[in-house]
């Protein structure tokens, strides 16, 4: 309890989570998730970023020892920067280049936390429980005529495009799918956060397996006992980038195919059901009106296109509608 407490005062802003789905399966899968981000900001921090604040040093003394074995050699004459710059590996191996990698692995991993966290706890947009009385549904004052349906396992009005999801127990409207890594529903209200969390995990993946590369040519030369390398054991090291390794590559894997296929889905205004049972096509061969695939976005989103759409501390903010009809 404390820990949902704290994640929902931070992320949030509130005291407690306005949803949490009681899963066994999806709080592991979840925990599992958030593991393994941790992992990945522990193996960069502490086995990758620090030869790199070591790099200059060591170039600098390498430049000492050489002036000193070779004293008519050129590099006597040659400053620090110089001599940097005349290598490859230097320039990609300095203290400048390390603060940059650390900052950008670590606000991805940042915004991919916070997606998760927001997706997880946030209700996906769920109908109200045994609402299929006459009473409510006399009190929304619907046309005459409307057809309204209810839901036999929730008795609950069921809106359209909502289905049943018989892990949370209720019906979401516009329901993609339920997602175990999320331990929640992808629906009309968290798809952003959903959509956020799979491309900051394909970044910060794609990130790391090019550190991991980058590394493993610096070593392949030097020898993975040199500072360049490591500031740690070398089996330590090595047993920590082959790790990280097969992680990025599952989770870039498995985010890039499942964030081009909300791309997708958002595009052509489908969910992931409504692909599989074909409801939506047949919506349409009936005559729906088929929208822009800005206003599609705009849907998830939010109405105002900006860069608050790439941020998950931002809650998506829609203008009011108009009471749609409930009616599949």
């Amino acid at each position: 309890m404390t820990i949902k407490r704290l994640l929902s005062q931070f992320f949030l802003n509130r005291n407690r989570p306005e949803w949490f789905v009681k899963d066994t399966c999806g709080r592991v899968c979840a925990y599992i998730t958030w593991m393994l981000i941790f992992w990945g900001q522990f193996v960069v921090f502490y086995v990758i970023i620090p030869p790199w604040f070591h790099s200059d040093k060591v170039f600098k003394n390498q430049l000492y020892l050489d002036s000193q074995n070779n004293p008519d050699d050129r590099l006597r004459n040659l400053n620090y920067e110089e001599h940097l710059s005349s290598k490859n590996a230097e320039i990609l191996s300095s203290s400048i280049y390390a603060f940059l990698n650390g900052c950008v692995f670590f606000m991805l991993g940042l915004f991919a936390f916070t997606a998760h966290v927001k997706a997880m706890f946030s209700d996906p947009g769920t109908t109200q429980l045994n609402n299929a009385d006459p009473e409510s549904i006399a009190a929304m004052n619907l046309p005459s005529g409307t057809s309204v349906y209810k839901c036999t396992k929730c008795s609950a009005i069921k809106p359209t495009r909502a289905h049943h999801c018989s892990t949370c127990r209720r019906c979401v409207k516009k329901m993609d799918h339920h997602c175990p890594w999320i331990n929640n529903c992808v629906g009309e209200n968290n798809q952003k956060y959903f959509v956020l969390f799979t491309f900051y995990i394909c970044g910060i993946s794609l990130h790391a397996l090019v550190m991991v590369l980058h590394r493993f040519m610096v070593c392949s030369n030097t020898g993975w006992k040199n500072q360049m390398c490591t500031v740690r054991s070398p089996g330590f090291t090595i047993m920590s980038l082959v790790s990280l390794t097969f992680e990025a590559c599952l989770f870039f894997l498995f985010t890039a195919i499942m964030f081009c296929t909300q791309v997708y889905a958002i595009c052509v205004d489908e969910t992931g059901i409504e692909q599989l049972k074909g409801d939506l096509i047949q919506s349409k061969n009936g005559g729906a009106t088929q929208k822009s695939k800005m206003l599609n976005f705009k849907s998830v989103f939010g109405d105002k296109f900006s860069f608050r759409w790439l941020i998950p501390f931002v809650d998506p903010v829609w203008a009011k509608s108009d009471m749609s009809l409930y009616c599949v």
